[in-house]
């Protein structure tokens, strides 16, 4: 009877983390939350091959994939970078999202702000509310870390998988928050890991694999392009709409490439 009963609870929380796009009048507003990991450091044309960016493309059209990750923050108040005082946590509750994809903490570990991890379930319950007394009341997931293969900056593996590890399942179990689990699929991924810590662009596709299948239930491949954004006209030219570093911008191509294209 008892392992009908956690077979069923796993069923059942399994389909509480689906989003149905039929439920919403707009596209589905995705906002990533995070570190280096979600901005996309160290990978080559981050606005076209960061974790968001080909999360939105396998998406497709019927959500909107935003990136608010800023390189080297925390949750804690009290370390050397929280991400309480960016523009992109500003720019995360301006948006508006329907659903918050929760990635900080790796950069809490470094000692100058390990000393502080009292702090770190007050501040982790603050931000989750924050967001969740948004207007959209989003739904909210909460991410287990990637793996950290190689120790940097600080940032050891032994800290993140013996301390902060547990520390996040607790707070997920506490908050009733799903959580999404980017540590076990990667564990064997390590040759994409250039600095031990931050994946390349196929490491983040299979991040945006896990994280879409979590939100549709969905198996996904990456989806190649050449131009990151969607593909819109402008004044009768291909253009592709994207965001960078919390910027709309836009790339218009020309209906003829010159030469060399110089």
């Amino acid at each position: 009877m008892l392992l009908i009963s956690i077979v069923m609870y796993g069923l059942c929380n399994a389909q509480n983390m689906i989003i149905n796009t039929a439920d919403y009048s707009h596209p589905v507003k995705v906002a990533c939350v995070g570190a280096s990991t979600v901005y996309g450091a160290n990978i080559d044309n981050q606005p076209l091959n960061s974790f968001p960016a080909q999360l939105g493309r396998m998406l497709g059209n019927k959500w909107d994939v935003r990136n608010f990750g800023v390189n080297s923050t925390g949750i804690l108040k009290k370390g050397d970078f929280p991400y309480w005082n960016t523009a992109a946590f500003k720019a995360a509750q301006a948006f508006n999202p329907d659903v918050v994809i929760l990635m900080l903490g790796v950069n809490d570990v470094k000692p100058q702000n390990w000393k502080y991890k009292s702090d770190f379930f007050d501040n982790y319950k603050e931000m989750i509310d924050i967001f969740r007394n948004l207007p959209s009341h989003p739904k909210i997931y909460l991410c287990r870390e990637i793996p950290v293969f190689q120790d940097h900056w600080g940032i050891t593996a032994r800290v993140v998988n013996k301390e902060l590890d547990p520390m996040k399942k607790k707070l997920a179990k506490e908050e009733h928050l799903p959580m999404i689990d980017l540590y076990t699929p990667m564990i064997n991924d390590s040759a994409m890991f250039g600095d031990g810590i931050h994946p390349d662009a196929e490491g983040a596709g299979i991040m945006a694999k896990i994280v879409a299948k979590t939100l549709t239930g969905k198996d996904f491949q990456p989806v190649h392009a050449v131009c990151p954004g969607k593909k819109t006209k402008w004044f009768g030219y291909d253009c592709y709409d994207f965001q960078y570093d919390l910027l709309d911008a836009k790339l218009v191509l020309p209906h003829a490439f010159a030469k060399d294209n110089p």
